[in-house]
């Protein structure tokens, strides 16, 4: 599936050619990562930037309409767009995947003149495991790393309304992990399939 997805990609990302260019930088373990940088037509030189996790549930590649959804984001909100491709589990299990994640944060902080972007002005956001793991980078970034963020944006995160874990029980009560998190727009689904 991710190599019909990868072809997919390939002639979708000619649909946008104008407004992308893609950058590899260096990634955690040794493995680079590829960079999908979305910038509109116009914009200010320091334009503000959202850092972008695409769905799949944590084991596929970013579908054409994951790309499509960060070019619009770029375009309605004028800003860049760093879309962050990273490795998949099962055969990068977590926390690798996060890692990559983590790395792309810290990288976009430490470019913005390469960038072109208010360092004080960046969001992450994602959709479905994307989500999920921006919201995870964001608790490291603030809580561990001291970093600051403007916002997040949380399109349907994967994860559960109630916790039936053990390890889900005893991390429910701390509650404290959400604070001085920036403000978070989270869009969920009614119905889930």
């Amino acid at each position: 599936k991710n190599g019909f997805l990868r072809a997919m990609n390939m002639l979708y990302r000619r649909k946008f050619r104008r407004l992308i260019t893609e950058i590899e930088i260096p990634g955690p373990d040794g493995c680079p990562l590829l960079l999908t940088i979305i910038r509109p037509d116009d914009l200010p030189s320091r334009s503000p930037a959202l850092i972008y996790y695409h769905g799949g549930a944590f084991a596929l590649a970013h579908s054409p309409q994951h790309l499509a959804n960060a070019v619009r984001y770029a375009i309605e909100s004028r800003c860049r767009v760093v879309f962050a491709h990273y490795r998949f589990a099962p055969q990068s299990p977590i926390p690798a995947l996060f890692k990559d994640c983590f790395a792309v944060l810290r990288w976009v902080m430490s470019n913005p003149d390469r960038l072109r972007i208010d360092r004080e002005r960046i969001a992450v956001g994602g959709d479905g495991a994307g989500a999920a793991l921006a919201a995870a980078v964001t608790q490291k970034a603030v809580h561990e790393h001291k970093i600051r963020l403007c916002a997040q944006v949380l399109i349907q995160p994967t994860g559960q309304t109630r916790p039936e874990t053990h390890s889900a029980v005893a991390l429910s009560s701390t509650q404290d992990k959400l604070k001085d998190l920036p403000a978070a727009y989270v869009e969920v689904t009614e119905f889930g399939i």
